[in-house]
């Protein structure tokens, strides 16, 4: 890859970190909301917690493996470093939806049955 390309590339990643901010803001919040109500609702807490922890994780793993490819991106051709990025989306995607399901089962688990 040119030097601009990649260094463009780069400049828009770092760029992208500040999107990300509010979700990682939120993540924390549901960490910190599980821990204060894991003795009132410790099944529910358990699967939030496990919620916010796989999509923080995921997140922070992600930015570590993109600028990790972006370094190596100068030695591969555009089109490897493009299915490269797309397996990291496609996982990506398979780990935000096992997260949104935790967070699913912690927002239903232990209700109680509606009276009739």
């Amino acid at each position: 890859m040119s030097e601009s390309i990649l260094s463009h590339a780069l400049t828009m990643q770092v760029l992208g970190y500040i999107g990300l901010v509010p979700l990682i803001i939120a993540w924390l919040a549901g960490i910190a909301l599980s821990v204060r109500y894991w003795r009132e609702r410790p099944r529910a807490a358990r699967f939030c917690l496990a919620s916010m922890g796989v999509m923080l994780a995921w997140t922070l793993l992600q930015q570590v493996l993109y600028f990790t490819v972006y370094l190596w991106a100068e030695d591969m051709e555009a089109a490897r470093v493009s299915v490269v990025f797309s397996g990291i989306s496609a996982i990506g995607g398979l780990v935000h939806t096992l997260g949104f399901g935790l967070l699913l089962v912690a927002v239903f688990t232990g209700r109680e049955t509606a009276r009739e």
